[in-house]
């Protein structure tokens, strides 16, 4: 049966210092909830997942791990991976607990802007859920403080763990005041409306040198040969450049679709990565597009979230202005 404690979608951010405090903080918040009979799941990096197996011992059987440098690296794969976990759990009477570390240190600007898109998602996509309970680590030694800030904003509840105490409350920066008086970071973060804006969350420009071409329904076939063009030249092995080309060509095809039958291709590559950039007219109003797993008899509507599968990484706009899907492979 489902715990009767557990009574609503308790997202927490943990901010700790040092790889100790983690464990110190992590290990019990497992052992509880594999303790009452609860399916976990932990997605943080290998070495850490090492750390925790050792405390944990011979409960480690019992969880389920996922390496977040590899799994991670787009936050647009994580939410269908929850969704899946959680299901799975309800289908077997049990509620589930995860943790999640989404801050690593090489983290990009555009990757942190996609995470804390990510941490709001959760807030949206698990907002009824009374059986989920999940712990988002932030390392305060190794990232920035003002990433540290914007945690309390998109997790309903805080907590910080040093390496020597035993952790303390810390005041949610979305609380509303009024459940802030019940106790410390009691009060869900405010999920806005505007979530996939460009204004809330803006892109970098493309830089000058990026190749451009309009395209339409006859030109579909020309774009699929610019994106391999592009891919071969960045030095993208063969399958993925084939990642690239079904892609960009799912996306393209959505904005004939679905955004006015035309679009915009532009693609550039930066060093690290190859990018590709289709832009539409069209808006779209469902803000968790792409970040749920298809319905099998599902028609249509799943271009987006196969870019998700393909790309490292992918950045969603859209607004009145029209919408904007940016996505990065990264090069060998």
């Amino acid at each position: 049966m489902i715990s009767p404690e557990v009574t609503r979608f308790r997202h927490e951010a943990l901010h700790y210092e040092g790889a100790g405090a983690f464990v110190k903080a992590v290990a019990p918040f497992v052992s509880d909830g594999l303790a009452a009979g609860e399916a976990v799941m932990v997605a943080v990096t290998a070495e850490k997942a090492a750390r925790l197996r050792l405390t944990l011992a011979s409960e480690a059987d019992r969880v389920v791990f996922v390496d977040m440098e590899a799994f991670g690296r787009n936050p647009g794969r994580l939410l269908p991976a929850w969704e899946d976990f959680v299901y799975s759990s309800r289908r077997r009477g049990v509620a589930a607990r995860g943790v999640a570390e989404p801050v690593l240190v090489q983290r990009s600007p555009a990757e942190l802007a996609e995470w804390e898109l990510h941490e709001e998602m959760l807030n949206l996509a698990f907002a009824d859920a009374d059986d989920f309970r999940l712990i988002c680590p932030y390392d305060t030694s190794a990232v920035d403080a003002h990433v540290l800030s914007r945690a309390r904003c998109t997790h309903r509840l805080a907590r910080r763990m040093g390496s020597r105490d035993t952790g303390e409350h810390l005041p949610s920066s979305g609380a509303d005041p009024s459940a802030a008086a019940q106790g410390p970071s009691q009060a869900a973060a405010s999920v806005p409306a505007d979530l996939l804006s460009a204004t809330r969350w803006p892109l970098l420009a493309p830089p000058a040198s990026a190749e451009q071409m309009r395209f339409d329904s006859k030109s579909l076939e020309a774009v699929r040969q610019q994106v391999a063009r592009r891919s071969e030249e960045a030095g993208l092995s063969r399958m993925r450049s084939a990642d690239a080309v079904l892609a960009v060509s799912e996306i393209a095809a959505n904005s004939i679709r679905h955004g006015g039958g035309r679009g915009l291709l532009r693609h550039w590559t930066d060093g690290t990565a190859v990018n590709f950039e289709v832009s539409d007219s069209g808006q779209i109003d469902d803000p968790l597009v792409g970040r749920q797993t298809p319905d099998l008899n599902q028609l249509g509507g799943r271009g987006i979230w196969l870019a998700h599968q393909l790309c490292d990484l992918v950045q969603l706009r859209s607004g009145p202005e029209g919408t904007v899907m940016r996505m990065q492979i990264a090069v060998a």
